[in-house]
């Protein structure tokens, strides 16, 4: 029968033969040693073992040994209060090896970091001396145990600073944006795709601007990714044809997914129950353009049945391939005549094609018969300038009768039928047909020239050079239509109004060199740029002239647009009411309202 020297003589034997034939952990463990709390260490190394320039730190180890006669699957020991004690700064790992009669051996263990015994030691009851706690069976895939230690040594250090402080969890963060969450994945390659989706233990730890990183929580926690993306800068190819420059792998659980930029996501699933692999295809692309070159690519992969992304070549099966590739070219067909619709039109948003129908692709089609195939078509409800609506899209329209129930279609923006004429009878001039919109107008319409309106202003100006007035008055609108655009959060079409704008003001400056209105066109120049951009030093010296030089309301709006808001509001409060009405309704004041200057002692009659 064995006794207990030999059961603890032949533990500590299988715990050093285990890791003797570890690459990179070296058991520095004694038989019978007598030291109160350590048979020993484990040293760790980066690389080739007990070479000192390799070495990386060491693991505190407690061995115990246990006669059986059968081995368990799980055992459990009684660690002592004062152990834990004497390990909270370092951590330990702990051995308990089974021993039979015949000699044979089986280890289990379980190691704790500093957050760890915290935890346990403040569970402790008052005059409790010892806590009955399970152990594991060590694994036998030792590349693994390895990789785990290695990262169990580094979890010790960050916590040994830690271990008599409170717990720390995220309710303690004043403000969490200032933290970056930290964690490490201790596993092998080869199992990394289902620990990812399935969830690891691991500790948590907020890592602060300074570089500290706290432990959260009194030990590990389980981390579940539902998906993880990667790119790749590899060439996508179909036929010996690059269709894309790079791709991006999503994988999440059960499945994985090739996304080719914001045009297609290739999938292939696995079916749990019968194990098979089923692929789809799913077009992406938002704009018409983009969804046109996304079902180019999809018809290529159904006639070649191969894709390679990177070196990795893929082969696809498809049931019905003539009848996909019909239905595939006829919707690229379709596709193309919105396209030429929108150019024509010179839209700029793209269709929303989530709401969609076949009346709106019924009113493309009909654009399309009259505007670039000239032909009339049929008319519901005819007025000379009508809105038409498809899907997200508004367009201004004019329409002629062909004198045989039909009509043909003009864009309004490009048509001749439009005359818009400013003052009375005796003294009108003709102006742009953009003078016509007002603010509503540059937010409902999606087919404005924007290109076009500074060229249209000046060849009215020629004829008659109160057009530009009516410029100015139509920049204030354009400004008025950026905001709101802006408060509807349609940023595509707010900054083509905007940019349009620019283009209009400077043209207006230069145009008008009089000194009682030269600083009005600085004004509404200076307050685009604030729109888009902080002011240079230029900038800045030029308003704070205007601010000391202008009229009243010059000066209110210079200091306004100086962000000089106690100035500003001096000079306001100093305006007749209708003054500061006429200001408030200036597209300029959204600059008080987002400083949230008071108004509320306007004057009143």
């Amino acid at each position: 029968m064995l006794g207990t020297k030999d059961i603890e003589e032949l533990a500590t034997g299988a715990v050093k033969r285990y890791f003797n034939t570890c690459p990179l952990i070296s058991p520095q463990i004694q038989e019978n040693d007598k030291t109160p709390d350590w048979d020993g260490f484990l040293a760790l190394y980066k690389t080739k073992k007990d070479v000192r320039n390799n070495y990386i730190g060491r693991i505190g180890a407690q061995v115990k040994g246990k006669g059986v006669t059968k081995f368990k699957e799980k055992e459990t020991f009684n660690i002592e209060k004062i152990f834990l004690n004497n390990a909270r700064n370092e951590g330990f790992i702990f051995f308990v090896v089974e021993v039979k009669e015949d000699g044979s051996s089986k280890i289990f263990y379980k190691k704790m970091a500093p957050i760890e015994i915290r935890k346990e030691l403040s569970s402790f009851a008052t005059k409790g001396k010892t806590r009955r706690m399970s152990f594991y069976p060590l694994s036998m895939d030792k590349s693994l145990i390895e990789i785990q230690l290695m990262g169990f040594q580094s979890d010790c250090i960050k916590q040994s600073s830690f271990a008599s402080s409170k717990e720390f969890n995220i309710d303690n963060l004043k403000n969490a944006n200032e933290y970056e969450w930290t964690f490490s994945f201790q596993g092998k390659k080869a199992k990394f795709t289902e620990d990812w989706f399935n969830g690891f233990k691991t500790f948590l730890y907020a890592k602060t601007k300074y570089g500290y990183e706290i432990p959260v929580g009194n030990g590990p926690m389980t981390v579940i990714f539902p998906e993880l993306s990667l790119k790749h800068n590899e060439n996508v190819t179909i036929a010996n044809e690059v269709v894309c420059d790079s791709y991006e792998t999503i994988y999440k659980k059960g499945c994985y997914s090739y996304k080719l930029h914001d045009l297609l996501i290739f999938t292939s699933e696995t079916n749990s129950s019968t194990n098979e692999r089923k692929s789809t295809i799913e077009v992406i692309a938002n704009s018409t353009k983009q969804q046109i070159r996304a079902n180019e690519i999809y018809k290529k992969l159904v006639e070649y049945g191969s894709i390679i992304f990177g070196n990795n070549n893929i082969e696809i099966k498809v049931t019905n391939k003539a009848k996909l590739i019909s239905i595939l070219e006829e919707r690229i067909s379709e596709l193309r005549i919105h396209q030429m619709v929108l150019d024509y039109l010179n839209v700029k948003n793209d269709i929303d094609y989530s709401n969609f129908t076949h009346e709106d692709n019924f009113s493309i089609n009909q654009l399309y018969k009259a505007l670039i195939g000239h032909k009339p078509i049929g008319l519901n409800n005819p007025k000379p300038i009508f809105k038409l609506t498809f899907a997200n899209i508004n367009i201004l329209l004019t329409c002629t009768s062909d004198n045989n129930g039909k009509y043909f279609l003009e864009n309004a923006f490009s048509s001749s039928l439009i005359q818009v004429s400013q003052g009375n009878n005796e003294d009108s001039f003709q102006v742009p047909v953009f003078s016509y919109l007002e603010k509503k107008g540059y937010i409902i319409f999606d087919n404005i020239p924007y290109d076009n309106i500074v060229s249209e202003y000046d060849k009215y100006a020629v004829i008659d050079s109160r057009t530009i007035t009516q410029a100015n008055l139509n920049l204030l609108e354009m400004l008025k239509a950026t905001d709101e655009l802006k408060l509807q959060e349609n940023i595509t079409k707010s900054a083509y109004t905007l940019n349009a704008a620019d283009q209009l003001s400077k043209w207006i400056l230069s145009k008008n060199q009089e000194d009682e209105m030269i600083n009005i066109h600085i004004i509404n120049c200076m307050q685009i740029i604030k729109r888009q951009r902080k002011y240079n030093d230029d900038e800045l010296s030029k308003l704070k002239e205007i601010a000391n030089s202008g009229t009243t309301m010059i000066k209110a709006a210079a200091y306004l647009l100086l962000d000089n808001l106690s100035v500003f509001q001096y000079i306001f409060n100093s305006l007749s009411q209708e003054e500061q009405e006429q200001f408030m309704d200036f597209p300029i004041y959204t600059f008080a309202i987002e400083k949230k200057i008071d108004s509320s002692n306007i004057k009143t009659k």
